[in-house]
């Protein structure tokens, strides 16, 4: 085989692989997403500077089974042992209750885990509040090299 069929190769690949990648850049794709990923809630405003929990209206529970699946997975750690679930226990109240938590090769962090219930109505993440949206805030212990330890 000559070096025309390896140029249209490679070219016939780059295709195959960057076509659903655009794809997923336009506009409709978005709103697609924006779709099945969002939340409806009802939100009932009383006097004072505490607000109720809002009750939700709507949810897409394939979006919730994938959540949880993530949320349980070990895979997001360099070390394939420690998940999301390790240090925020849901059935007991969202955190681990210990003084710091620990990390990939059992190191102790600097901090304990805050708990996640109702996380998402919080107005800043994190105990100092440096991220203010949970998609933000995601990242922080997947990158950092004593929590999570990936990229």
């Amino acid at each position: 085989m000559d070096k025309k069929y390896y140029v249209a190769l490679i070219c016939a690949v780059l295709v195959c692989l960057i076509v659903p990648l655009l794809k997923l850049f336009d506009g409709e794709h978005l709103k697609l997403k924006e779709e099945f990923t969002q939340t409806r809630y009802n939100f009932q405003k009383v006097y004072g500077a505490i607000q109720p929990i809002p009750t939700i209206i709507e949810i897409n529970k394939e979006w919730v089974s994938l959540g949880k699946a993530v949320f349980h997975s070990p895979l997001l750690s360099k070390d394939n042992t420690v998940s999301c679930a390790s240090c925020h226990l849901i059935d007991y109240g969202g955190d681990d209750g210990f003084p710091v938590s620990t990390g990939i090769k059992n190191r102790k962090g600097s901090r304990n885990s805050p708990t996640v219930l109702n996380a998402v109505f919080n107005f800043k993440q994190f105990w100092d509040g440096r991220a203010n949206t949970l998609e933000e805030q995601m990242l922080g212990p997947i990158h950092n090299p004593i929590e999570m330890g990936t990229t």
